[in-house]
């Protein structure tokens, strides 16, 4: 960007030199442009990879189309292509465009927009090709956003001038079936219209498969980066235990992150496709400007002759702005509203989603009337939203169709008189007509686009509180500190433990757990069993103190409920893991051992294992697994409550024979657990909090803490 800077700078100091030289007033106004213009870029060097894209694009069109100009005035321009001259009005238009993207950066919901988008854009990740004759392309992936961004800014900007060619041969169309003339009618029927439009048809169908493919490649790696930040660190869990004010993460994922980028559907707005389209109203504005400003000096003011230079432009201006600020003072409401339907329709579809889930037990319970009358509560939400926004909607497109209706005849107020007095064709008209219809829509985006906008913006709303709440997950280490001791005891020095509302659970706890020393830890409901497993399996954000623990995978936690992923069984049975972790036969030998052997032959069956297995055979996998995964030290919480004393047995006896050397820690109520578990660790509530005793050789109990109700295993 400093190239470009330096660039710019250096074609205004150009143009001061003939300026100077010619006293021509326009290339001093082009002079300031362009420094203004080098300054922006200077300022916003560092700033977003994405902004830099249409910025860099417009920036060096500047630096080449002002290098042209100034040839045409020094009359080193040749004369062949004197049509394709460039005016520096066109120049300053390139350099205002420069200075206004280097502007949004200030905006505040323009950086949070824009810090989302260079979550891809910032990437390193290399792509590879492979190319004819063994060769290989690598790309970056940050490189290859960069390329099809700028891409399709280019396209879009020769789209303009291909469909400005063919309004010219509108316009010769019209002027030939005024005037009567049959070669001219002919010669831009067969001739010209094929010439300009077959282009145009290539151009436009390159242009939406360029936008369509690569808005679904951007989606991809963003939804991809936003679940892995979700599932890091186990931030989608902690997320539930913090005021994160995040309702629905999952629909941000699956809904937002396509709809902030666009591009992908007709109807979509995002980052991507907004930029597009504004490239494409811009540089229809850079060029129709200069018509409807040539047009101006042709022009008697309502027959007068007072000749005012630019007059169309000024009243498409004048009128854009006045109804720009009136559409958006009427509109306000529109933004908050659409933020809201997001968040009711996510609600309601998480509540059907969760009475799939749990059909069985509201089928056994006889709950259907009351799941559907919670279902009704929450549709009730949808609809009474949805009618308020469509309300606003409603209110919108009645001012667009006033405001659309007194724009699309200002033209024909201004220019049908000189048509009907013979000082203007009509082909000219057409051409205003669509000129001014374009100058005005550049000012008008906001008026014609709001709603849309609106609902862009709450989508960007959603994902940046989103960062925000995982980025605060992140940084969440304050007071706690975590050693690694491979090989060694599980250690707690001075560890507090609070529940989420701040209640404290234990205070100043010191404990070590000892590798080879199964631990059995039992006691009332409440006393914090199962958040001290949390602790030590790195979910619970609510603790402070020093915990020296084994590494990162050598630990594992059997909670009560089990997880089955979709997927066939060997998917499920290998969790965490990927099925081509283990090989069929050991993963068939592993369920035989927990008595599930009838099991083996089905392994690559996928059904609803969920549904199938019973809570009993569920836990039983999950053991499984953990034959499989050979951690060193297993927590189990609760995790055979389902299963009756004679399988319970079987499965300690197999975790004996199979994981020798792995460490249990089991919650248990069991007395059958006491001869697989040769120290014992008793959680009795009492007037100063809640006490660990370890009951099996009769030390004290450690340090404890205020009671605390324990959250719900």
């Amino acid at each position: 960007m400093r190239s470009l800077a330096f660039s710019l700078a250096g074609t205004g100091m150009a143009a001061l030199a003939v300026a100077s030289r010619t006293g021509d007033w326009n290339l001093h106004l082009l002079t300031g442009f362009l420094i203004v213009a080098a300054a922006a870029v200077l300022l916003v060097r560092d700033r977003s990879t994405f902004l830099r894209i249409p910025l860099a694009t417009f920036g060096w069109e500047a630096v080449v189309l002002g290098i042209c100009s100034l040839a045409k005035a020094e009359g080193m321009w040749p004369s062949q292509l004197d049509d394709l001259a460039v005016p520096s009005t066109s120049v300053m238009t390139l350099c205002f465009l420069v200075i206004v993207l280097a502007s949004l950066w200030s905006f505040a919901v323009v950086r949070r927009c824009l810090v989302i988008a260079d979550r891809y854009f910032d990437r390193d990740d290399v792509l590879a090709w492979r190319l004819p004759r063994g060769a290989t392309l690598r790309l970056r992936e940050g490189r290859l956003g960069t390329a099809a961004v700028a891409l399709t800014i280019l396209l879009r900007q020769v789209g303009v001038i291909l469909t400005i060619k063919s309004l010219y041969v509108s316009a010769q169309l019209a002027d030939a079936l005024q005037a009567g003339d049959r070669a001219m009618f002919w010669d831009a029927l067969l001739v010209q219209a094929p010439l300009w439009g077959i282009p145009w048809v290539i151009l436009q169908l390159s242009s939406t498969s360029l936008v369509v493919a690569f808005s679904v490649r951007w989606r991809q790696v963003l939804a991809e980066d936003y679940a892995r930040r979700w599932f890091s660190g186990a931030a989608h869990y902690r997320m539930t235990l913090v005021n994160s004010g995040i309702d629905n993460p999952d629909q941000r994922i699956h809904e937002d992150v396509p709809n902030f980028i666009g591009g992908s559907e007709g109807s979509t707005w995002g980052v991507y496709s907004i930029v597009v389209m504004i490239t494409g109203i811009l540089s229809s504005f850079l060029i129709y400007a200069i018509i409807l400003w040539n047009l101006s000096d042709s022009i008697d003011l309502f027959g007068s002759e007072v000749r005012i230079p630019g007059l169309l432009l000024w009243i498409a201006m004048a009128w854009a702005v006045v109804s720009t600020l009136f559409t958006i003072w009427i509109g306000k409401p529109i933004v908050p509203l659409a933020f809201r339907q997001q968040h009711v329709e996510a609600d309601y579809r998480f509540g059907l989603a969760r009475t799939r889930e749990y059909s069985e037990q509201i089928a056994l319970s006889h709950g259907g009337r009351a799941e559907a009358a919670i279902i009704a509560g929450r549709l009730g939400a949808v609809v009474s939203n949805a009618y308020r926004l469509l309300g606003m909607t409603v209110v919108m497109s009645v001012l667009n169709a006033i405001l659309d209706g007194v724009k699309d005849r200002l033209h024909i107020f201004l220019l049908g008189p000189m048509v009907v007095a013979g000082k203007l064709t009509y082909g000219t008209l057409t051409i205003a007509m669509s000129a001014f219809s374009s100058v005005n829509s550049v000012f008008n985006f906001v008026v014609d686009s709001f709603v849309s906008l609106a609902k862009f913006k709450a989508v960007a709303d959603r994902l940046s509180t989103f960062d925000a709440a995982l980025d605060a997950l992140d940084g969440r280490s304050g007071g706690t500190r975590i050693e690694t001791a491979p090989g060694g005891p599980i250690r707690f020095t001075d560890v507090a433990i609070a529940l989420p509302d701040g209640s404290r659970l234990y205070d100043r706890t010191s404990l070590v757990l000892r590798p080879g020393e199964n631990v059995l830890l039992f006691g009332r409901s409440g006393t914090g069993k199962s958040t001290l497993f949390r602790v030590l399996a790195g979910v619970w954000p609510h603790w402070t103190g020093t915990l020296a623990l084994p590494p990162q995978g050598s630990l594992l936690v059997l909670p009560q409920k089990v997880y089955l992923p979709a997927g066939d069984l060997m998917t499920a049975v290998s969790y965490p893991y990927a099925p081509d972790a283990y090989r069929p036969e050991d993963a068939a030998q592993a369920l035989d051992n927990v008595g599930l052997g009838a099991l083996g032959p089905k392994l690559h069956h996928d059904v609803n294992w969920a549904q199938k297995l019973s809570g009993g055979e569920q836990q039983r996998l999950a053991i499984a697994r953990a034959i499989l995964a050979r951690p060193r030290w297993l927590l189990l919480d609760e995790a055979t409550s389902a299963l009756d004393a004679d399988l319970e047995r079987q499965v300690y006896e197999a975790l004996r024979r199979c994981l020798p050397e792995t460490t249990l820690l089991s919650i248990g109520h069991r007395d059958s657990l006491l001869a697989y578990h040769p120290r014992r660790l008793r959680a009795e509530p009492s007037p100063g909090g809640v006490v660990l005793e370890d009951v099996s050789s009769g030390s004290s109990p450690a340090r404890h803490a205020d009671a605390a109700e324990e959250m719900p295993a």
